[in-house]
C-alpha cells in the first residue's frame, strides 16, 4: 500500500512523528514537506555523482579515506569538520568508548532495561542476555537482532543505557529552549522570541540555574550525556566534563 511504502522510509516517519506531535500541541504551523535527494538514511554506497549520506562520510572516515570523506561534505560542514579535528573533538565513533559502554550495560539488570524497553516486547531480554556475553557493542546487536527489531531501535536503547537516560525522567512540555548555534538572523529572531516564547531561552549556561526544577533536572542530564559522548573524542585530552555548563551558544 501507499502509505506502507511511505512510512518505509526512516525520514518519513520522523516526519510523520513531527506532524503528530504538532496536532497534539494544536500548534498553528504549516507542513512543509521537502523530499530527500541523492542517498537514503544509513545508505554507505552513494554513487559520486548523489549528494552523500551521514552514514557513507562515517563509513569513508572510518576506512582512512579522510580526504574523500571531506570531498563529499558540504563547504561549510568540511571546514567545521577540520576545526573540530585540529581540537581533538573528530572523528566521534562509538567504538572509541566501547569499553565503557559494555561495562555500563554489564552493570545494569535486567530491570534497568525493561525500564527502557517501552514496546515491553521482551526486547529488553535480549539486550540484557547480549549484554552479559558480548566482547564489541557490534557484536552485542548481532546477538539481539531479529528481522522483528531493527538495528536503529537497539541502537537507541544502548545509547540510552550507556548515557543513564530513562523515558519517565523526561518532561511531557519542552521546559526551555537551549540555542546551539544563531547569525545575525537568528540573533534578531531570538531578541524577540525572549519577549515572546512560552518557555525560557537559554542562551548562557548560567541561566540553567534560573529555571524551574523539572528544567534543571532535565539540562543536568543533557549536561550528563555531553560528558559521556565526549569520552568518544579521539583526543581525550579535549574531553573534560562541564562542557554544557561553560560554553555557550557559537554565533556566526
Amino acid at each position: 500500500m501507499e502509505e506502507a511504502a511511505l512510512l518505509a522510509e526512516p525520514n518519513n516517519t520522523l516526519g510523520v512523528e513531527y506532524c503528530k506531535a504538532l496536532l497534539r500541541r494544536n500548534a498553528p504551523l504549516e507542513v512543509l514537506t521537502i523530499p530527500r535527494r541523492g542517498a537514503a538514511h544509513d545508505q554507505e554506497d552513494t554513487p559520486l555523482d548523489q549528494n552523500a549520506s551521514a552514514a557513507a562520510i562515517r563509513a569513508l572516515l572510518r576506512q582512512g579515506l579522510r580526504e574523500e570523506a571531506l570531498g563529499r561534505m558540504a563547504p561549510a560542514m568540511a571546514e567545521t569538520y577540520r576545526a573540530e579535528e585540529a581540537a581533538g573533538r573528530a572523528p566521534v565513533f562509538l567504538e572509541n568508548c566501547e569499553r565503557a559502554v559494555l561495562a555500563r550495560l554489564r552493570s545494569m539488570e535486567e530491570a534497568d532495561f525493561a525500564v527502557l524497553d517501552q514496546g515491553r516486547e521482551g526486547l529488553y531480554r535480549r539486550l540484557y542476555d547480549a549484554g552479559r556475553a558480548a566482547v564489541s557493542v557490534e557484536k552485542l546487536l548481532a546477538a539481539a537482532k531479529t528481522k522483528r527489531y531493527p538495528y536503529a531501535r537497539l541502537r537507541r536503547m544502548v545509547l540510552w543505557a550507556y548515557l543513564g537516560l530513562r523515558p519517565e525522567e523526561f518532561p511531557e512540555a519542552v521546559p526551555y529552549l537551549r540555542v546551539l548555534a544563531a547569525n545575525e538572523t537568528g540573533r534578531t529572531l531570538l531578541a524577540r522570541m525572549r519577549k515572546t516564547a512560552s518557555v525560557p531561552i537559554l542562551t548562557k549556561p548560567a541561566a540553567a540555574n534560573r529555571l524551574g526544577k523539572e528544567a534543571r533536572e532535565l539540562f543536568a542530564l543533557e549536561a550528563r550525556a555531553a560528558d559521556l559522548y565526549a569520552l568518544a573524542y579521539p583526543n581525550l585530552s579535549a574531553a573534560s566534563g562541564g562542557s554544557l555548563w561553560r560554553e555557550g551558544p557559537v554565533m556566526i
